[in-house]
This record gives structure tokens, C-alpha cells and sequence, in this order.
């Protein structure tokens, strides 16, 4: 005699997924979906898929309207350092430098404190307005 085994049904249809994704909305504007788009489509992944990651990353890296600001100081203040190191290699020593070292030395330093000022004051201001 034969043993017939019974399975019990557990329903009808295909099986349920047990990671359903539901569809959620996200409120951006027309320039914020481009580059979003842009980026899923360079990354080449599912603009979904893309978003998700963004937006799950455990630290994520915003940058205010004042980083910008500094970095383009900071690539202005480097293309003057780059004139002057130019100037001083053409010249081996100028005159100026030669006649007064610590005259030259302050007017550095000066310089260099203005930058950090300048820095530090946009940095305060983006902090403020986040």
C-alpha cells in the first residue's frame, strides 16, 4: 500500500514577496529630479535604486552654499601663491626680499590671517543658516 503525503495549500497565486517596496513620494524640484537623474543614469542604476542608496548612506555629506564660497577663495588665494612663487623663482630673490626679509615675512603672515578669518567667518554664517 502506498502512503500519500498531504500539503496543505496556502492559497492561491503566486507567493508573497516578503521585501514589498511601496511606492512613497519625495517632493523636489524640476533642476534637483535632472540632476538626480543625471546621476542615476552616469551610475548607470535605477533612479530609485539610486535615490535609495543616497538616501540610506549612514553619514551623509551636505555642503552649503558657504563651502562654496570657500573653496573658491581657497583657488583664488592658490592662483595668487602661484603668481608669487613664479614671480620669486623668475627673480631668485627680489629685491624687496633681499632688502627686508621680516617686511616680507609679516606681509605673508598678514595674509594668511585674513584668509583664515575670512574662512572662518563663512563657515560661522553657513552653520547659522542650516
Amino acid at each position: 500500500m502506498k502512503k500519500v503525503e498531504t500539503v496543505e495549500k496556502q492559497g492561491r497565486g503566486r507567493p508573497k514577496k516578503t521585501d514589498t517596496r511601496k511606492p512613497r513620494t519625495i517632493w523636489m524640484n524640476d533642476q534637483e529630479y535632472n540632476a538626480l537623474s543625471k546621476k542615476s543614469k552616469e551610475a548607470n542604476i535605477d533612479f530609485s535604486k539610486y535615490c535609495r542608496e543616497i538616501l540610506l548612506r549612514k553619514n551623509p555629506t551636505f555642503y552649503g552654499d558657504g563651502y562654496k564660497a570657500i573653496f573658491n577663495e581657497i583657488h583664488k588665494q592658490g592662483v595668487n601663491l602661484n603668481q608669487a612663487v613664479k614671480s620669486l623663482n623668475e627673480l631668485s630673490i627680489t629685491h624687496e626680499l633681499s632688502r627686508s626679509p621680516d617686511a616680507f615675512a609679516e606681509t605673508i603672515m598678514k595674509n594668511q590671517s585674513e584668509i583664515l578669518h575670512y574662512l572662518k567667518s563663512i563657515l560661522e554664517n553657513d552653520r547659522q543658516d542650516s
